[in-house]
């Protein structure tokens, strides 16, 4: 009896292992069942991998409605419906995500820093300033940050300024490796208020960037957009941008 016991014993502990070991790899044998509902919830006894892959391929109604036999440690992939392998669904999203990380981001204009983005593209630099205090500031809001007065309006810079602040980026941010190392600067405008941008026609060295260096405003396209930069205002106007960007 205690033998026998002993057998029982070990039978269901064995039982009970490899049930948590399907959970773990994903259960062999049985439906697998992963739908995408709007990315808003996966249904069925998924494995996580198929889970994510869900997620990754949401315009599929069903990833797959066959018995699981992929596993974390190298078994065939099952197809789905539409006919695409599991495999095939990772290697379509790590295309898209490496797509999406080489690129390099462009701004999105919004109402309120609409007219900036038109001037850009006008090759003119404007800014806002208060109609009440006169004081000039950037980024455009609709309140005035040093009187609170709502009375603002545009007008076009002189696009002169002064080297005031930068650092040298040695770890490139995704969709700038090819351009490092390049410096992130806080220029000084003319007109007075601050801003982050980029440099161009200068190296990117301590002997180079030199604070209060007199820089001038130049436009680079990114996308549907032109972006301000700043070049030193001694270079000619066709001088080609240096190791900056």
């Amino acid at each position: 009896m205690t033998s026998g016991t002993a057998s029982v014993g070990t039978m269901t502990k064995a039982r009970s292992t490899g049930s948590a070991r399907s959970r773990r790899l994903g259960t062999a044998g049985r439906p697998n069942t992963v739908s995408c509902r709007g990315c808003t919830g996966i249904s069925g006894p998924e494995k996580p991998a198929a889970a994510l892959l869900a997620r990754m391929n949401c315009a599929q109604p069903e990833v797959s409605d066959a018995p699981t036999t992929a596993r974390l440690r190298g078994a065939k992939n099952s197809r789905s419906r539409s006919g695409l392998t599991l495999t095939r669904l990772l290697t379509v999203g790590i295309l898209v995500s490496i797509r999406t990380m080489t690129a390099k981001p462009v701004p999105v204009p919004t109402p309120e820093t609409q007219p900036f983005w038109d001037g850009c593209a006008a090759g003119e630099l404007r800014i806002q300033r208060c109609a009440e205090c006169t004081e000039a500031f950037f980024y455009p809001r609709p309140v005035c940050p040093a009187c609170g007065s709502v009375h603002v309006e545009w007008f076009t810079a002189s696009g002169q300024a002064t080297l005031y602040s930068y650092v040298i980026n040695h770890r490139p941010a995704p969709g700038f490796e090819d351009d490092g190392p390049y410096a992130i600067a806080v220029v000084q405008l003319a007109e007075g208020p601050r801003m982050m941008t980029s440099l161009a026609g200068v190296a990117s060295t301590p002997e180079e960037l030199i604070l209060d260096i007199p820089l001038r405003v130049t436009f680079e396209r990114r996308g549907d957009v032109f972006l301000p930069v700043f070049t030193p205002a001694a270079a000619p106007s066709g001088a080609p941008r240096g190791a900056g960007r």
